[in-house]
């Protein structure tokens, strides 16, 4: 919905395009790690959305409306959602396109290990977060939006005494300078 997605992209290059931008993304993203190895369940909101969700990304998808609050309650909420059917949950933000089946995979498999695996953003954020227990101080007091969301997000870690563990860095999208490092 253009205005309501990618707004620091939008600042840009428009609501419109940001918006147009987002939805090739966002759907790249999640039909490439759609699996029949775990379940997949895409967040969203608003919470009326769900009608222009199965349209742009197909009947064949489990929705769940996030929760208002910022990002933290919204991750913190759909975690503990998650881990009242799950023993390992790994979520993804759909604005790094390089994330496959294969990096999900390696989560989980990294989470044998490991009490929480992060997929660093070149941006000082995470595309990638999973846990085997829920831990709510992860997600309290973090800077959204910044440059310090995986240091603050690591020192949480460290401080509770989970075992961590580092993917590869990718690229997220969140400005017109990103979008122009992925051009050709």
């Amino acid at each position: 919905m253009p205005g309501r997605v990618k707004t620091r992209l939008a600042s840009d290059i428009g609501p419109r395009e940001a918006a147009r931008v987002y939805a090739r993304m966002g759907h790249q993203v999640v039909r490439a790690v759609a699996s029949s190895r775990f379940r997949t369940v895409v967040c969203f909101d608003p919470p009326e959305a769900a009608a222009a969700l199965r349209s742009w990304l197909g009947d064949d998808l489990e929705l769940r409306p996030q929760c208002p609050g910022d990002l933290g309650a919204r991750l913190a909420e759909a975690l503990e959602w998650a881990f009242e059917t799950a023993r390992k949950v790994v979520v993804i933000g759909t604005d790094a396109p390089d994330i496959d089946e294969a990096l999900v995979e390696r989560a989980f498999d990294a989470l044998e290990a490991a009490d929480v695996v992060l997929g660093p953003a070149t941006d000082g954020g995470y595309y990638l977060l999973g846990l085997v227990r829920m831990e709510p101080e992860l997600f309290r007091e973090i800077p959204w939006s910044s440059d310090r969301v995986l240091d603050e997000t690591l020192g949480v870690a460290h401080r509770t005494g989970m075992r961590v563990h580092l993917l590869e860095t990718l690229s997220d999208v969140d400005t017109a300078a990103d979008l122009q490092a992925r051009a050709p």
